[in-house]
């Protein structure tokens, strides 16, 4: 299944639907590659859609030897973060669920407590 998903990944027609998400206002490139992992999993009979595809995406920790074959590893651009406990937080912007700009960093957090959530679909 990873050979598969990386030839896929790289084929000219995925590669085209990829770039044409990321010029979409309501899509994105992983939502694309949602879809490629889910043909992957079905063409190999796996019947557990999701299992087979959380398999597919953490091949590389059960078999370390598939590394070099998977495109979400060998291209993968995050760097360990340089924050730590009792670090001071960075300026960011945030967006309120309505759409306002709050400032990470302000006053109005002084007496309340602040959870962020963050996450990765992939």
């Amino acid at each position: 299944m990873v050979k598969r998903e990386r030839e896929m990944r790289l084929s000219s027609a995925w590669q085209g639907k990829m770039e044409t998400a990321e010029q979409q206002p309501d899509t994105d490139w992983i939502e694309v590659v949602e879809e490629l992992q889910k043909e992957v999993v079905k063409e190999h009979e796996v019947l557990d859609i999701p299992l087979g595809i959380s398999v597919l995406r953490t091949a590389h920790r059960y078999w370390p030897s598939l590394q070099p074959c998977m495109i979400q590893v060998r291209y993968n651009r995050a760097v360990p973060g340089t924050l730590s406990i009792g670090s001071s937080i960075p300026e960011l912007k945030l967006y309120s669920l309505d759409g306002r700009e709050v400032p990470l960093v302000s006053n109005q957090w002084e007496k309340d407590y602040l959870c962020l959530i963050a996450g990765s679909r992939s």
